[in-house]
């Protein structure tokens, strides 16, 4: 019953559930919404067997939540501010469920709209198209959330933070881009 209320609240009031862990310093939900993120990036395997598409995925999902949470450090540390790294991987991954929500919209239409060509016009691009800018939004606001309630930044300095993760993000992405060949957005 207690994850129910979970549930609830992250999607009613995610400001309340980052502060309440972020105060606790529980891991827990954290990774096991990271672990639950890693589990479904994995089935995408692109042109790689399941055996290392599995593994890769799996390692990388990690890795690069760790290089995430490094960024807001590295942040934090930029602009001067008191914030631990246990602080960092209690919160941070709270923002995989958009991320896991958004997986599991890539799994769901492999599966059943694989060979259907989906144009701009049908209803169903529209409603996936929607479905796509409100998981984008979702993840910016547990960003914005991360960098006022986690790292308590004023606006001048979330910009200067900001630059500084986005640079990290990009670096990472280039890398699994180049490297691994996966174009999914997991951090």
């Amino acid at each position: 019953m207690k994850m129910l209320y979970f549930i609830k609240d992250m999607f009613n009031s995610p400001y309340k559930v980052v502060l309440s862990h972020k105060n606790e310093n529980n891991n827990k939900p954290a990774l096991i919404i990271v672990i639950i993120t890693a589990l479904f990036a994995s089935f995408y395997r692109g042109n790689m067997d399941w055996s290392s598409a599995i593994s890769v995925s799996f390692s990388l999902n990690f890795c690069l939540y760790f290089a995430a949470c490094l960024a807001f450090k590295l942040a934090a540390v930029v602009n001067n501010k008191e914030v631990t790294f246990n602080e960092i991987l209690s919160t941070w991954g709270f923002s995989y469920l958009p991320t896991v929500s958004f997986i599991a919209y890539i799994i769901i239409t492999h599966v059943f709209f694989m060979n259907t060509k989906i144009g701009l016009s049908t209803p169903i691009s529209i409603v996936l198209l929607a479905f796509i800018i409100a998981i984008l939004i979702w993840k910016v606001i547990f960003y914005f959330i991360e960098l006022k309630v986690v790292l308590k930044l004023n606006l001048i300095e979330m910009i200067l933070a900001s630059i500084v993760i986005g640079s990290v993000f990009v670096v990472c992405y280039m890398i699994t881009g180049i490297v691994f060949g996966t174009k999914i957005p997991i951090v």
